[in-house]
């Protein structure tokens, strides 16, 4: 049965956000204005950059945008609503540390407010603890279904080729033409103007 409460993407993600602020501060004792310093833009998207391969979400710190927001971007691959939660934390507390001006990855002031909130090592993929889990999973179920379908990029068709070999005899000219051309009007050769046929 269906439990859709937001529409877009985005909407519900900005929710999730707020609700994953107040665990953040709950759990790590940090006071809420801290994440008012500055804007935090949320989205599902590609994320950039080049280490980015495996990646499943991504904290862009707000010197890299014009209009100074920090940005997290959740990929589009994502669509189990604990899972979209828990990306969105770590990526918050990421949020954090450039608030802070602290660079230590995820290490330092990362890793200790990661595990006062409820995440395993390793830092890099923050698993939930047996305790984090039913928390998250309320805040997932006050967001109600995530409205974002899965996106495998890997799963597009590919484009099979439609061009055909053909070759001047008496030249030994080659060239491709795109199938229905070739049927319909055949090729004449550009060096000695015979006819050209398909190399099978």
């Amino acid at each position: 049965m269906s439990n859709l409460k937001y529409q877009q993407r985005e909407t519900w993600l900005e929710a999730s956000m707020t609700l994953c602020i107040m665990h953040i501060c709950d759990k790590a004792g940090i006071d809420p204005s801290e994440f008012d310093k500055v804007k935090i833009r949320i989205a599902c998207s590609w994320l950039g950059g080049q280490r980015t391969k495996r990646a499943i979400a991504q904290c862009v710190k707000a010197s890299c945008a014009n209009d100074g927001h920090i940005g997290i971007n959740i990929s589009p691959a994502r669509e189990i609503p604990i899972d979209v939660v828990s990306d969105v934390m770590h990526e918050l507390i990421h949020a954090l540390m450039f608030i802070r001006g602290d660079e230590c990855g995820h290490r330092g002031s990362f890793a200790r407010i990661a595990k006062l909130c409820g995440f395993l090592a390793p830092m890099t993929s923050t698993p939930m603890s047996d305790a984090l889990r039913p928390e998250l999973q309320a805040i997932a179920d006050q967001l109600g279904d995530y409205p974002h379908g899965a996106v495998d990029i890997n799963a597009r068709k590919k484009q099979t080729t439609r061009m055909v070999k053909v070759e001047c005899i008496p030249c030994n000219n080659i060239a491709r033409q795109s199938r229905t051309a070739y049927e319909t009007h055949g090729l004449t050769c550009g060096s000695c103007d015979q006819p050209m046929f398909e190399n099978a």
